[in-house]
């Protein structure tokens, strides 16, 4: 008897279904870590355009991701599209619309609450 593995159909539809919500958690704790620490070693404090280069630097994260997280919608939307009776592209679809608005949500305070308010 073979053992199928990870190569099982259920291990790759965990994966596909899985990986919108991997992107952000992966934004979600390098935003918040880099975060803490530019502003602990105060690092980007320097300002572009009238915004902190620390912001610049949050907000080309999150364009990326939202950008990625896009991709990744449009082609669970579609496969969607292409076969309608099974739950399996449903769940892409929904992951990855969970993702981008979880993205978004976390994206939000970090433009717009002040970063690194020092009171020393």
């Amino acid at each position: 008897m073979k053992a199928a593995g990870l190569r099982s159909p259920f291990f790759a539809l965990l994966a596909s279904a899985s990986l919108p919500l991997w992107v952000w958690a992966l934004y979600f704790f390098g935003s918040y870590a880099f975060l803490a620490l530019a502003c602990d070693q105060q690092w980007l404090e320097g300002v572009w355009l009238g915004m902190r280069t620390l912001r610049w630097v949050l907000l080309l994260a999150g364009g990326l991701t939202v950008a990625l997280l896009l991709v990744l919608l449009a082609r669970a939307c579609s496969r969607t599209r292409q076969d309608t009776g099974r739950l399996a592209p449903k769940v892409r679809l929904a992951s990855a619309l969970l993702a981008l608005v979880a993205t978004v949500w976390t994206a939000l305070p970090l433009l717009w609450l002040p970063s690194c308010h020092f009171t020393a």
